[in-house]
């Protein structure tokens, strides 16, 4: 079931609390290399990784997604699957980001949609800065 619309992830299970919707995936299995082709591939580890996403129902989402990292034998290299919707290394999906560079053409603070989002004062006017210098699509007021 792909309940999130994400592609190459499988949904496991939620729960909630007062704050948050817990979301529990995992991501799809591979089975050849995207460096060389070979199906030669070993799984080196397991881990989880907690990503934002745009709220559920009024309520933060956090989504607990379990990442395999795989070895291949042929050529030596170290992999995980690309996710479309979460740039690497990062912890919000693209649909948070987005919605949050909308609340600034709405006039909002930067405090206020950074506590509205969860996300820390610093790293929120940063990491939006870069999304608005990278998509053409949005227009940034960023306020002090």
């Amino acid at each position: 079931m792909n309940l999130l619309g994400f592609k190459d992830v499988i949904f496991d299970s939620f729960c909630e609390d007062k704050e948050f919707v817990h979301i529990y995936a995992s991501v799809t299995k591979m089975d050849t290399c995207p460096h060389c082709g070979s199906t030669k591939i070993w799984v080196h580890d397991h881990r989880i990784q907690k990503i934002k996403d745009t709220h559920i129902h009024g309520k933060k989402c956090l989504i607990h997604l379990k990442k395999t990292r795989y070895d291949c034998k042929s050529c030596g290299c170290r992999f995980e699957r690309e996710l479309d919707f979460i740039a690497k290394g990062h912890t919000m999906t693209y649909r948070l980001v987005f919605a949050i560079v909308a609340e600034f053409n709405e006039l909002h603070s930067s405090s206020s949609i950074a506590s509205r989002y969860n996300v820390l004062l610093i790293l929120f006017e940063n990491f939006t800065l870069f999304i608005c210098f990278k998509s053409k699509t949005f227009k940034c007021i960023v306020y002090r």
